[in-house]
Parts: C-alpha cells; sequence; structure tokens
C-alpha cells in the first residue's frame, strides 16, 4: 500500500500518513510483514482522500503489478487459464493478506464467481480497497492472458459513487452497489482463456513452495489453527459440526457460536481442509480415486469430482 502513495505524493506523502494514523514505522514495512485490519482500514481510507483522486482504487488496479503478490503472483502466472489462476490466488490469498474472506466459485457452466471482502460479521472494507482488489482480478489475469477482461457483472459493499464512468470502463458493466458482498462474475469463455506463460511443471514446483510458506504464516487466531486440525483429523469421518466439537472438548453450541464470533464459516473451513488435503492426495500416483475420495469423507467419486470442479473449475486429473 506504501507503494500506491508513491505513485501519488512519494516518501512525504507517506512520512504525513504515518505521522498522522500513527504508524511511525509504515516506512519500514517489508512485502511480507502483516498489517493488521483496522490499520489496512485507516490506509485505504486516507491516502485515497489525501491523494485528491475521487477513483483511487480503480486507479491502482489499473496501475497494479504482479510483483507486489511475490510468489502467488508467478504461481498464477504459470497457470493454464485464468479460472486456474484465480482459484490459486484464492487458495493461497493468506500470502498476501489475512483480512479477507476471498472466495470463487464455478458454476455448471464454467462461470466464475469471484467474491473479496471483510471476513462473515465484520464492517465492509473501505470503498477503494473493495474497488482495487475486484479491478486487479481483471487487469492482473488481463496481463499474464494478454486478453481483455470484462466482467459480466460487478458487486460491491459500499454505497453507489456520483460517477460511474471509471467503473464502467474498468469492469465492463454498471455495477451494483450496497450489495451483501462485493464480487465479479466472469463467463466461462474468459474463464477458460490460456495463460502467455503457462508452464504445469513449474506450476507444481511453485504450489509446493507456496504451501511451505502458507504453514509459515501466522494465523491471527491460535484457536482457529486448533479448531483446523481438529477438521483435519476427522477426515474420512462425518465431519459434523458435533464430532469437531467432542475433539476440541466443546459443546456443540459452544463451537458454534465461537465460529460465528471469529466471523467464519464451519462449511468454508471444511472445505478449505478438504481442497488442501485433496491436493496433497492427488499428487499421489499409488492412490486411486475411489480412495481419496474415502480419505476427505466424501459419500462417493462423484461428490468428490463436483466438490472439486467447484472449487478449481476442473476435475481431478487422471482420475
Amino acid at each position: 500500500m506504501a507503494g500506491a502513495a508513491a505513485v501519488r505524493g512519494g516518501a512525504p506523502l507517506r512520512r504525513g500518513i504515518a505521522a498522522e494514523l500513527g504508524l511511525s514505522k509504515l516506512e519500514e514495512l517489508e512485502p511480507d510483514d502483516r498489517v493488521p485490519r483496522h490499520v489496512l482500514d485507516d490506509l485505504w481510507t486516507r491516502i485515497p482522500e489525501l491523494s485528491g483522486d475521487p477513483d483511487f482504487g480503480l486507479h491502482f488496479a489499473e496501475r497494479a503489478s504482479p510483483r507486489a503478490l511475490g510468489l502467488l503472483g508467478y504461481l498464477a502466472r504459470h497457470s493454464a487459464t485464468i479460472g486456474e489462476a484465480v482459484a490459486r490466488v484464492v487458495r493461497f490469498q493468506r500470502l498476501v493478506m489475512d483480512a479477507s474472506g476471498c472466495d470463487a466459485v464455478f458454476a455448471d457452466d464454467g462461470a466464475l464467481t469471484i467474491a473479496d471482502g471483510p471476513q462473515t460479521g465484520a464492517d465492509p472494507w473501505p470503498r477503494h480497497l473493495a474497488e482495487a482488489v475486484m479491478g486487479c482480478f481483471l487487469t492482473l489475469p488481463a496481463g499474464w492472458s494478454g486478453a481483455v477482461i470484462r466482467a459480466e457483472s460487478a458487486e460491491f459493499q459500499h454505497p453507489e459513487p456520483p460517477d460511474l464512468s471509471g467503473h464502467v470502463a474498468l469492469f465492463g458493466c454498471r455495477p451494483r452497489f450496497s450489495r451483501p458482498r462485493n464480487q465479479i462474475v466472469l463467463s466461462a469463455a474468459t474463464a477458460r482463456l490460456p495463460m502467455r506463460d503457462a508452464d504445469a511443471a513449474l506450476v507444481g514446483y511453485l504450489e509446493q513452495a507456496a504451501e511451505a510458506h502458507l504453514e509459515a504464516v501466522p494465523h491471527p487466531d491460535e484457536w482457529v489453527e486448533r479448531l483446523v486440525a481438529a477438521i483435519e483429523a476427522e477426515l474420512g469421518n462425518d465431519l459434523s459440526l458435533a464430532s469437531v466439537a467432542e475433539r476440541l472438548h466443546v459443546g456443540r453450541r459452544t463451537l458454534q457460536r465461537r465460529i460465528a464470533e471469529l466471523g467464519l464459516s464451519y462449511q468454508h473451513l471444511v472445505d478449505s481442509v478438504r481442497r488442501r488435503r485433496a491436493e496433497q492426495l492427488l499428487r499421489d500416483p499409488r492412490l486411486g480415486l475411489e480412495e481419496i475420495t474415502e480419505r476427505l469423507g466424501f459419500a462417493d467419486p462423484s461428490g468428490f469430482r463436483r466438490a472439486y470442479l467447484r472449487w478449481t473449475g476442473t476435475t481431478p486429473r487422471g482420475r
């Protein structure tokens, strides 16, 4: 974010914002540093105000560099299609941002809905943060694919701004505002567009590196790690809320309340654990689809195939 401010005002602007917000070490932030949610909100509110740019978030997306994503950017760039690239960004998004409820779902016809924003129950993102993030889901894949990418539809949580000309130019449609979440929809044809630098072998290596980096990223709440570990231990069983609560030595209602207080979804956590484990199991050529299905706790292979298609937009390769 400090890099974005430099586009408009350079080091003096950064120092002024740091002083105003009490962030004396803003200049010392490294790319891998974790920025607390309240600080992120303050930055994305005050910097656009000081920049004098009424469409700061949109212009941020137009100028965004994939280098800011680090390893995640390389992983997306070398994916086979735009849909696969987006799915990997969602899977590894915690490498770059904690305060996000990022999600990508492929419809039966192949259309891709991308949503991002605060965790459930948290306050909406500042307008310019939401517009910048959702805009980057178009501009970065456009650069990687060499195609002009536009959304079928776009929605935002914040109120409608006075001038929508910049939104229509970037998203290719008139967004709707004051909606439940921030999201865009890409057509099936767009999701299938090939990437110019697709490299399956390199992606395999980068995914392993990304998984190792992800394990080293501290989670904002240690209790969530215990919850995830309990879900992992229940893979292959019924994965009910009650069985996970028993592993954590708490009541079912207590577990349900704590998950809600953290702004999380139990089903989303289960999907996340299953998906991560599925990627690991699919790399083992000794395992057949039936055994993988059983280990993940699905009733049958068709259920696993449908879930994997929803997560990634593709079916399990070679299975």
